[in-house]
C-alpha cells in the first residue's frame, strides 16, 4: 500500500504540479535565482537587504513537472513591520511547500542542517541546499570548495540545469510506477492513507 501511495503521489505531482519555495537569509540571492529559473525578471534584485517583502510566484515546467515557484522575503531579524509581515508569509509558504530550496550565499561555509536551524524552518517538505554566486567563488576563490549543496550562478547560468534536474528528482524521483496499480485521484490516495493510518 505504501508503494502504491508513493506512486500515486508522483503521478498527482506530474498532473497537478508542486509548490517549490525559495527561502533563505536576506540578500542570499533568492530573487536572482528565481528570475533565472523562470526565465525573466519577475522579482526586483538589489544589493539592499530586504528588497523582497511579499511572496512572488510563477508557474514553470521543470523536467516536465508543472511547478509553482515562490520567491519569498529573506528571513532574519527586522524592526520593520512590513518586512516582518513578509517573513511571516515566507514561513507560511515554506510550511505548505512540497519542496524547499534553502538558498545560501555560496561564500558562506554553512551546511543544510546549520542553514535550516539558522532560519528556524518548519514543515515536512524535502529541503535542498542551494548555494548561489558560484561566479564569485567560495571564500573569495572562484571555483572553490563545492563539497555540499548545489552550486549555482544566476549571472552565468552555471549549475542551473543541475538544479532543475535535482528539483525534478526531489519531486517525482527517478523511477516510474512500474507494475503497481494506478491511483488516479487525490480521493483514492486519501483512502489508502486512511487504510495505513
Amino acid at each position: 500500500i505504501e508503494a502504491v501511495i508513493e506512486s500515486g503521489r508522483r503521478g498527482a505531482m506530474i498532473r497537478e504540479g508542486a509548490r517549490v519555495v525559495l527561502t533563505g537569509l536576506r540578500n542570499a540571492g533568492k530573487s536572482s535565482l528565481f528570475n533565472r529559473l523562470v526565465g525573466e525578471d519577475r522579482a526586483i534584485v538589489s544589493d539592499c537587504p530586504g528588497t523582497t517583502r511579499d511572496v512572488i510566484s510563477e508557474v514553470v515546467s521543470i523536467t516536465g513537472v508543472p511547478v509553482t515557484l515562490l520567491d519569498t522575503a529573506g528571513l532574519g531579524r527586522s524592526g520593520d513591520p512590513v518586512e516582518s509581515a513578509g517573513m511571516g508569509r515566507a514561513m507560511s509558504a515554506v510550511e505548505s511547500a512540497e519542496l524547499v530550496l534553502v538558498v545560501v550565499d555560496g561564500r558562506r561555509s554553512v551546511g543544510l542542517e546549520e542553514a535550516v536551524a539558522e532560519l528556524g524552518l518548519k514543515g515536512s517538505a524535502r529541503q535542498v541546499l542551494v548555494r548561489t554566486r558560484l561566479d564569485l567563488g567560495f571564500d573569495g576563490e572562484p571555483g572553490g570548495d563545492r563539497s555540499s549543496g548545489l552550486w549555482t550562478s544566476a549571472v552565468t547560468g552555471e549549475g542551473i540545469r543541475e538544479l532543475q534536474e535535482a528539483i525534478g528528482r526531489a519531486l517525482v524521483g527517478d523511477e516510474g510506477a512500474g507494475e503497481l496499480p494506478a491511483v488516479s485521484s487525490r480521493r483514492q490516495l486519501a483512502l489508502l492513507e486512511r487504510v495505513l493510518g
